[in-house]
């Protein structure tokens, strides 16, 4: 036990330490605040207030001011158990707090003449209205991702569920399957999207630069309107995306998907073909998507892991217009084929370890890894080119983010944060040392788009 948490905090001062900026204060947490007040309606100074993770076992204290208001920050999001006691009176213990990414919960709590021996029990009851924000915003909990079907495993899929927000398509070649969205009439440019508090925005041409594996999601926040100075360079709205943590207890998910061509219908013009040749075969098709989660504790209350793990694989075909299939022979050089293959792979990873080395502490290290390869998907949908006009297509993201947050005393907070990301595409042609044709309904050789790296590092 000893080791391990020494191997922790090795990595997380060498993270600390490396020559990088930090990532911006983005929301990864929420609060709790309130006053305390006796039976007659006075503020209560000098109460101690504590709030208790029912996952995890975190404790976070503080203690009320002269006009009895108290304020617990930095709670990462889960169900809470709040305490209040001073001597002279009753202790009240509400329970069933659920925090939410972002959430500012207010919390009254009334005290009744008593001993400390006493417990006055309360369940909290859903917070409706928050009363000391003006932003326009929503959540997207952990039960809406568990439950809302999804034709592809994104959470940019899930955020078109809030007003607003719209599916839209990608600027890049390199994300032709990151996925996409915009609201307040954007184009999907103009977004702010940050996972775990590290930036997820491609800053050369905006929208995502990287998938995360879905399992991993716990939950994440969309801001519409009216956001804060902490959540700037956007116009078009922000998201907020948290990750799950272990807990106290093991938990695990697992899952698989299977889709074949059986289920598909011939498109508009796969029937064309038909059409033309009655021995013209349907584009192959299959789609397998499988993986899964586990998290729990290292040391109870104390240290936690989690990893999730997902692989898309599909396979499919770009099936050729008619009359690109009856001209493209006639190209000296060119290859004629019924449709180009496009296979596409995408594989994700998400590893992370929290430690609360005391109730004033918490610290987290979290790590994510996709690798995607995706032959041919620079030829136009239906085709109207061969396999030399084809390409490669492989990119690799990495994503790390380590955060240290420390209370100080009942009005102070200190928060270190470093976040590292690279992005590496390369896309190639599939033929080279051939000219490139271009005619008005067909093309052959190497690809217009081709060849072309990209590296983003930040």
């Amino acid at each position: 036990m000893k080791r391990l948490t020494l191997v922790f905090v090795a990595l997380f001062a060498l993270a600390m330490t490396a020559a990088a900026p930090s990532a911006a204060a983005q929301a990864i947490t929420g609060e709790i605040t309130g006053r305390v007040l006796d039976q007659a309606g006075l503020a209560v100074p000098g109460a101690t207030i504590t709030a208790t993770n029912a996952d995890t076992g975190l404790v976070r204290t503080t203690v009320t001011a002269a006009e009895g208001d108290y304020s617990l920050t930095q709670l990462p999001p889960g169900t809470y158990t709040v305490a209040a006691e001073l001597t002279g009176f009753k202790r009240v213990s509400v329970s069933g707090i659920t925090i939410t990414v972002g959430m500012r919960r207010t919390l009254a709590l009334d005290f009744e003449v008593g001993t400390l021996t006493e417990t006055v029990q309360v369940q909290a009851e859903a917070a409706l209205v928050e009363t000391t924000r003006s932003d326009v915003s929503g959540v997207v909990t952990a039960r809406e991702i568990a439950s809302l079907p999804m034709l592809n495993r994104t959470f940019a899929g899930l955020t078109i569920t809030m007003p607003e927000a719209r599916p839209v398509g990608n600027f890049d070649p390199t994300k032709t399957r990151i996925g996409n969205f915009a609201m307040s009439g954007g184009d999907g440019r103009q977004l702010d999207v940050n996972v775990d508090g590290g930036d997820n925005k491609d800053n050369a041409v905006g929208s995502l630069i990287q998938n995360f594996a879905y399992e991993s999601i716990q939950e994440f926040q969309v801001l519409q309107h009216r956001w804060t100075a902490e959540s700037g360079r956007s116009v078009g709205g922000v998201v907020n995306v948290i990750t799950k943590s272990g807990t106290n207890d093991l938990r695990g998910s697992i899952f698989g998907s299977y889709r074949g061509d059986n289920t598909r219908a011939m498109d508009f013009f796969e029937k064309q073909r038909r059409a033309a040749n009655a021995n013209f075969a349907k584009a192959d098709f299959t789609r397998q998507e499988f993986g899964g989660s586990a998290g729990g504790p290292i040391a109870r209350n104390r240290l936690f892991y989690f990893g999730a793990l997902e692989h898309f694989r599909e396979r499919s075909e770009n099936v050729l217009t008619q009359t690109a299939f009856n001209q493209i022979g006639a190209i000296p050089g060119s290859q004629v084929q019924s449709a180009i293959p496009t296979p596409y792979d995408d594989t994700l990873v998400t590893v992370k370890t929290d430690w609360q080395p005391g109730t004033s502490q918490t610290m987290f290290a979290r790590l994510a890894y996709q690798g995607q390869s995706s032959p041919n998907d620079q030829i136009p949908v239906p085709a109207t080119s061969d396999i030399n006009n084809g390409n490669t297509n492989n990119t690799t993201n990495y994503d790390f983010v380590a955060n240290h947050s420390r209370t100080i005393g009942s009005s102070k907070l200190n928060q270190l944060a470093f976040h590292y990301q690279n992005f590496t595409n390369e896309i190639l042609p599939n033929v080279s040392g051939m000219p490139f044709l271009d005619f008005p309904s067909v093309d052959t050789g190497p690809n217009a788009n081709t060849p072309q790296q990209t590296t983003s590092t930040k």
